[in-house]
């Protein structure tokens, strides 16, 4: 990670690397039980990613993950309406996304569940409610049991 910092980052494609990097480092670091540092890096990508100029379909792709994984890392340490705010735009990215495909239609859903529990834990239950039957509806097309499948 400190090679990465050392190098002059400043094409498109070396930040979107290094988006990426700290992305999977981040996830490493929440998976160990290391949140503020999680947080911190997974700051770091949204803030590195923002500055790119995201416009195919796969840098909206990323930018949505990033985004997802740190709204997760936000709920889990109880800034519910930071990760509420972050996972919206997680959701509102993976909407704008042409792929109709089972991958897709899967990061939507669990997008969505994590954006209905926030909802929810936050009282309100109206607007969690519309979340939790979208993804309900989203798991009937991928034919999987909403009950059981688990979410990010």
């Amino acid at each position: 990670m400190s090679l990465y910092r050392t190098l002059n980052v400043d094409g498109q494609e070396q930040k979107k690397d290094l988006a990426n990097t700290l992305h999977n480092y981040g996830n490493t670091l929440s998976n160990i039980g290391r949140h503020e540092d999680a947080l911190r890096v997974r700051q770091e990508a949204v803030s590195l990613y923002h500055t790119l100029n995201v416009d195919g379909q796969e840098q909206k792709q990323h930018l949505a993950d990033i985004l997802h994984g740190y709204g997760v890392t936000l709920y889990n340490m109880g800034r519910h309406e930071d990760a509420l705010s972050v996972r919206q735009e997680a959701v509102s990215l993976y909407r704008t996304l042409n792929d109709d495909g089972q991958e897709q239609k899967q990061f939507l859903a669990s997008a969505l569940h994590g954006y209905g529990v926030t909802l929810s834990n936050m009282g309100r239950h109206e607007y969690a409610l519309s979340a939790r039957q979208e993804v309900i509806s989203l798991y009937h097309t991928l034919n999987v049991d909403p009950v059981n499948h688990r979410h990010s």
